[in-house]
């Protein structure tokens, strides 16, 4: 089983790698998008939550520990994915690897998660091999960045989780194979990371079973409770939210 994987280089996403690793038989590449393990976020406030979800990621998930050495590696830097579209096909196809070339038949399965928001001629290849998007969020309720911090803010925590769907030009928008919520935890990063968790055993256990025998289901765009972007989450909204969890005064 050939298994295409569009990620990043976080440990949720390492692990991501290496759960995927354990599933007999599966042959994996994995097109990672390097970005700083420890970004400077521009103010204190920032800085405070997100320290504490680097302590939940390294809870759940260990430090940045190895990838399995079955997975064949391609770094690409951020943009690399829209800018060098057919060289990215190509370094599935046929990749340079620690031992030379060696050439892989067309993906069974293509995921991406935690990849930059994929278009053009790499989206019409993936959609072409029925890709599948790792959504951390409830689609359609909570479509865009940081979504499951959303649900926490708003106060609708039963709509934290994960959206498994079919990759479309609307992001976050395909039809939906299933969905997944973590267990419940009184620390709300925990549990947030909880669903990444969640996830990562479910596709796990969605691929052994084999994903083409889950029905798809269009998106109810009526439900929608929030489209948010990365420019909602400033500064003000950290600080609003790190009140209400008692973090600061």
């Amino acid at each position: 089983m050939n298994i295409a994987v569009f990620t990043s280089n976080h440990p949720r996403h390492i692990a991501f790698l290496n759960t995927l690793a354990r599933i007999p038989l599966a042959n994996i590449r994995a097109v990672i998008e390097c970005t700083p393990l420890y970004p400077k976020w521009g103010s204190e406030v920032k800085e405070r939550y997100f320290a504490r979800m680097q302590s939940a990621e390294h809870t759940l998930f260990g430090g940045h520990h190895f990838i399995n050495r079955e997975v064949e590696v391609f770094p690409v830097v951020m943009g690399d994915l829209e800018r060098r579209p057919m060289e990215i096909v190509d370094l599935l196809r046929e990749g340079r690897t620690a031992s030379g070339y060696a050439t892989m038949q067309q993906p069974d399965i293509a995921l991406v998660f935690g990849a930059s928001f994929i278009r053009g001629a790499l989206l019409d290849y993936l959609k072409d091999l029925n890709a599948v998007n790792i959504h951390m969020g409830m689609s359609p309720y909570y479509r865009g960045a940081d979504c499951n911090f959303w649900a926490m803010y708003d106060g609708n925590p039963q709509y934290v989780g994960a959206t498994i769907h079919r990759l479309s030009e609307k992001l976050d928008g395909g039809d939906v194979l299933f969905t997944v919520r973590p267990p419940p935890h009184p620390d709300p990063w925990l549990y947030t990371m909880g669903a990444v968790m969640a996830a990562h055993e479910a596709v796990r256990d969605a691929i052994r079973s084999g994903l083409d025998h889950f029905p798809t289901v269009p998106q109810d765009s009526t439900l929608q409770i929030r489209y948010s972007r990365a420019s909602d989450f400033t500064d003000e909204v950290v600080r609003q939210y790190l009140a209400k969890k008692g973090v600061i005064e």
